[in-house]
């Protein structure tokens, strides 16, 4: 008999792996409590915290520092 294929195992794992090998982090997360994995709720599609420093990181000004002020944050 033969066993269904295991999407964690021939799916997510090796992409996780790839991704990690890009340079990518890769967060364990706790399909329980949304907070470990730094989720406000399941729901979310982002997670907003690591979304606003990477912008600020990448997007500098001419002058090196973010662009992004509490004004004209794109992540109020």
């Amino acid at each position: 008999m033969e066993f269904p294929i295991q999407e964690k195992t021939y799916v997510e794992i090796p992409f996780i792996k790839q991704l990690k090998g890009m340079g990518w982090d890769h967060i364990e997360g706790d399909i329980g409590v949304p907070y470990f994995s730094e989720w406000e709720s399941f729901q979310d599609v982002l997670l907003v915290g690591r979304l606003k420093s990477a912008l600020k990181r990448i997007n500098p000004d001419n002058r090196g520092r973010p662009w992004t002020t509490k004004g004209r944050d794109v992540l109020q």
